[in-house]
């Protein structure tokens, strides 16, 4: 057996090209994504290196949970190569590949399901669904945590996300029908995969609205399958860093209120990070009375809490996960 760590740092194989040469690709223009702004060339752009100091730069450092999660054992993969030549084989590859592992991860804390061309949880007032999704269930309902598309292969061009090469339509397109799926599904964690590579998209929306907004900051990375870069993050690894922060986002979202002393705890929308609001200002530590508070996962009660360093019994921060 390997740490689920382990098994998620792993590169995939490269995949055979199944398309005769020559053969080209495009993405059609979907008219309901009209209205929503484009992704590539913004100025509020940020395109991270595929590495794992680009991940840290994006998602931040890895919290008692993901700790506790990646530290957990499991039997490892076994190894198939591709065939890539449909959207299909990309469909089946994603989910070979990529998701398997990744959900090696959430048989606990928590527990979570993938959707397939699914409206999101509840009643959707509109018909347009996205590829594939994650959630998960909390207090009672099914969240989301990350959405995506599953594209042909060729979709997804590096170089142009990089600026090595001028941008094009597709990346238009592929822009607007990522954002209108986040607007619509209601969540700022997104990703794109076309077999060659792993578009994950974060929107730093400090408010659900702010995803629509053209202003809104947004983090970007493209993954390869595979690369020899120094400090190279995989796929994997990056698609369980996004949903990582789908579920801090939503345990968040569904918080109970929380005071200590003259500090109110407040949130991050975007990225489930609490920090404190006073008549001082906003803080991310919290200190009371000259009490300092750490905020830690409590693994037997399964939720977080603060909890004062003078021996004194802490306040819980999140229901149970």
């Amino acid at each position: 057996m390997e740490s689920v760590r382990q098994i998620l740092s792993y590169n995939i194989p490269d995949a055979y090209e199944g398309r005769a040469e020559g053969t080209t690709v495009s993405l059609s223009l979907k008219a309901w994504t009209a209205p929503y702004p484009q992704i590539l060339g913004q100025n509020n752009l940020t395109v991270h290196p595929p590495t794992n100091a680009g991940l840290l730069a994006m998602f931040g450092v890895e919290d008692d949970l993901d700790q506790l999660r990646l530290s957990t054992y499991a039997y490892p993969l076994n190894s198939y190569v591709d065939v890539l030549s449909t959207e299909g084989d990309s469909v089946a590859s994603f989910h070979r590949q990529i998701t398997t592992a990744v959900r090696l991860a959430f048989t606990n804390y928590p527990f979570i399901i993938e959707r397939s061309e699914s409206g999101p949880p509840g009643h959707a007032p509109f018909a347009e669904t996205v590829d594939h999704y994650f959630s998960f269930t909390h207090v009672n309902r099914e969240c989301l945590l990350a959405a995506g598309e599953l594209k042909n292969r060729g979709i997804i061009r590096r170089a142009r996300w990089y600026g090595v090469q001028a941008a094009a339509g597709t990346e238009a397109r592929l822009g607007k029908e990522l954002r209108g799926y986040a607007t619509k599904y209601r969540t700022p964690q997104m990703y794109c995969y076309d077999g060659s590579n792993l578009l994950i998209v974060q929107f730093r929306a400090q408010t659900e609205a702010d995803i629509q907004d053209e202003a809104c900051p947004i983090d970007c990375m493209v993954i390869p399958r595979s690369s020899e870069v120094d400090d190279h993050c995989s796929m994997r690894m990056a698609l369980y860093r996004l949903v990582s922060q789908g579920i801090r986002r939503c345990l968040a979202l569904y918080a109970p209120q929380l005071a200590i002393g003259a500090c109110r705890r407040e949130w991050e929308y975007f990225s489930g990070c609490p920090y404190w609001r006073s008549n001082v200002g906003r803080t991310a530590d919290l200190v009371v009375g000259g009490v300092s508070y750490q905020r830690e996962f409590d693994q037997q009660n399964r939720a977080w809490k603060w909890t004062p360093n003078n021996g004194q019994v802490g306040q819980w921060d999140t229901y149970v996960l």
